[in-house]
């Protein structure tokens, strides 16, 4: 059985991972209109994580 604690550190290890992959990605893309597509999420990614902790 997971604690709250356990399932509070897997979505922050998740919001961590989608972060990493978004700007892996973005910064394989040469297009700025695409780039910022990959970008805008991974923003969002750090600031969700930032509000909640």
């Amino acid at each position: 059985m997971f604690s709250l604690k356990d399932i509070i550190d897997i979505a922050v290890q998740i919001e961590q991972n989608g972060e990493r992959v978004y700007r892996n990605a973005a910064g394989k893309i040469e297009d700025p209109s695409l780039r910022f597509l990959l970008q805008w999420p991974a923003d969002e990614e750090t600031q969700y994580g930032q509000v909640n902790n």
